[in-house]
C-alpha cells in the first residue's frame, strides 16, 4: 500500500472510481500531446509521409510509456528502504511490459530510418548519421541493463537470496532512467540536424524546388506546367526559387542567389526556404539546402497538402546581414 501511494502520489487521496475518469482523461491528453509532435519535423518532410507519421507518432508514444514507466520505477525504487518483494514484482510486470515497448520502438525506428536516412551510407554520415547510432547504442545499453534486472536481480530479490540484491536493483534502475534521459538528450539533437540527402529522390524521400516572389499578387503568375516558379526581391539581391512538380507531395526545391547585375552570388550560408500551411498551423516546415556551384542550392521537402503556403525565404549574404522575404504561394493537387 505504500508503495502504490508513494508511486501515485496526489492522485492517492482520490477515490478509485473519481481517479479512473481522470486517469483516463489525462492519458489521453498526454497521447494528444505527444503525437502533435508529428505534425512538425522530419516526419512531414521525408519518405512516405502516411507511413513516417504513424511510424513516428508510435514511436514517441511507446518511447514516452517505457521513459515515464522507468522514471516511475526509480523515484518509487529510491523512496521504498528495502525494497520490498511487492515491489520487485511491479518491476518484473514493467520489465514484460519493456519488452513489447522496446520491440514497438524498434520496428517504428527502423521504418523511420529506411525513410529519413535510406542507406548505410547515410548511418555513416558525420552529424544526422554519428548522433542516430550513438542514440541506438545507448538504447540498446538499456535494453542489455534492463534484461539483467529481470533475468537476474528480480529473481533473487523474490527469492531473498541475496542481501545486496536489492540495492543493487535500485542502482540499476536509476541507472536505466538517466541513460534514457541521455537518449532524449540525442534525440533533441537529431530533431534540430538535416538528415543526410538521399541520392535518389524517387526511393520514398521527398524532393523539392522552391521559387518566390514576395511581392506577387497571382500566386500562379509565371509558373510553367509542373513546377513553381518565383523571384524573390531581399533589397538588392534576388533570390530565384524553383519547386518541381509545385504540387503535393515530394518536390525538388532550387534557389539561385543573383546580385542586382544577375551574377550569380555565393551567400555565406545556405539559403533558408520554411513553409507554413498557416489554416491548419502546420509547419515551418525547413527545406535543407546544399550546394550546387554558381550560387544553386537544391534540397528535398515534401509537401502534404494542397492549398495555400505562406514561403519565407532567407539569405545571409555577410556574417552581419541576413535578408528574408515572405510570400504566398498556391500548391495544387
Amino acid at each position: 500500500r505504500d508503495v502504490v501511494d508513494a508511486a501515485t502520489g496526489p492522485l492517492g487521496a482520490v477515490p478509485v472510481r473519481a481517479a479512473r475518469p481522470l486517469a483516463v482523461v489525462a492519458l489521453l491528453g498526454a497521447a494528444a500531446a505527444l503525437a502533435s509532435f508529428v505534425l512538425v519535423g522530419h516526419s512531414r518532410s521525408f519518405g512516405i509521409v502516411p507511413l513516417v507519421m504513424a511510424s513516428d507518432a508510435l514511436h514517441v508514444l511507446t518511447g514516452a510509456v517505457w521513459f515515464g514507466g522507468l522514471i516511475g520505477l526509480a523515484v518509487t525504487l529510491h523512496r521504498a528502504e528495502p525494497v520490498p518483494v511487492a515491489l520487485a514484482r511491479v518491476v518484473a510486470r514493467f520489465s514484460t511490459l519493456a519488452g513489447w515497448l522496446v520491440l514497438g520502438l524498434a520496428v517504428t525506428g527502423v521504418v523511420l530510418g529506411w525513410q529519413i536516412v535510406g542507406s548505410v551510407q547515410g548511418l555513416l554520415t558525420p552529424g544526422y548519421g554519428w548522433t542516430l547510432l550513438a542514440k541506438v547504442a545507448v538504447a540498446v545499453l538499456v535494453v542489455a541493463i534492463g534484461g539483467w534486472n529481470r533475468l537476474r536481480l528480480v529473481p533473487r530479490v523474490l527469492a531473498d537470496a541475496e542481501s545486496n540484491a536489492r540495492a543493487r536493483l535500485r542502482r540499476t534502475v536509476a541507472t536505466e532512467a538517466t541513460l534514457l534521459v541521455l537518449v532524449l538528450a540525442l534525440t533533441g539533437m537529431l530533431v534540430s540536424q538535416h538528415p543526410p540527402p538521399r541520392d535518389d529522390p524517387e526511393d520514398g524521400a521527398a524532393a523539392h524546388t522552391g521559387t518566390g516572389e514576395a511581392d506577387t499578387t497571382d500566386e500562379t503568375d509565371g509558373d510553367a506546367e509542373g513546377e513553381l516558379v518565383r523571384e524573390v526581391d531581399l533589397d538588392g539581391y534576388t533570390a530565384h526559387v524553383r519547386a518541381t512538380p509545385g504540387t503535393r507531395g515530394p518536390n525538388q526545391v532550387q534557389v539561385q542567389v543573383t546580385d542586382q547585375d544577375g551574377s550569380p552570388v555565393v551567400p555565406q550560408d545556405p539559403p533558408r526556404v520554411e513553409w507554413t500551411y498557416t489554416d491548419l498551423g502546420i509547419g515551418p516546415l525547413t527545406t535543407y539546402l546544399q550546394e550546387q556551384g554558381d550560387g544553386t542550392f537544391t534540397g528535398d521537402l515534401t509537401l502534404p497538402l494542397a492549398g495555400t503556403w505562406e514561403v519565407e525565404v532567407g539569405v545571409r549574404t555577410s556574417v552581419y546581414e541576413d535578408r528574408s522575404a515572405t510570400l504566398t504561394v498556391e500548391v495544387h493537387e
